[in-house]
């Protein structure tokens, strides 16, 4: 019988992928969609966030030892002008990510002066 998940609570589990680690990034809005420099916080200093189209933000980061990787972004809006976002490219072995910021229509959209980008990555330390 397959167990559920309120009965692995007291089991010991180990994780099928070895050596993850966390990094996170907050990037703050200025002008125009301008990202503000430095970065309002990073785990890493290896960590960059450009403004690139409209909408459009191209993230580095340290890279992870192999392709197995997660990106998970929030965006915190206080005027509503973000209402959707999407991953455009991932690549956790170069280190390199686009994300695409959109409004109530779809179309890309810069967000607007104070919003803020919130990015959490789970990569690989060794494959």
């Amino acid at each position: 019988m397959a167990i559920c998940a309120g009965e692995t609570l007291f089991y010991n589990f180990k994780a099928a992928h070895r050596d993850r680690v966390e990094l996170e990034m907050r990037i703050q809005i200025g002008a125009a969609g301008a990202v503000v420099s430095p970065l309002q916080f990073q785990d890493d200093p290896n960590m960059s966030a450009t403004h690139g189209t409209a909408g459009v933000y191209a993230l580095t980061f340290p890279p992870g030892a192999d392709g197995n990787g997660q990106l998970d972004v929030t965006v915190v809006s206080a005027a509503g002008t973000i209402k959707g976002f999407w991953c455009t490219a991932f690549a956790p072995n170069s280190g390199t990510a686009s994300i695409t910021c959109s409004n109530g229509s779809g179309v890309a959209t810069d967000p607007a002066n104070g919003d803020v980008i919130m990015v959490a990555l789970t990569l690989s330390q060794r494959a």
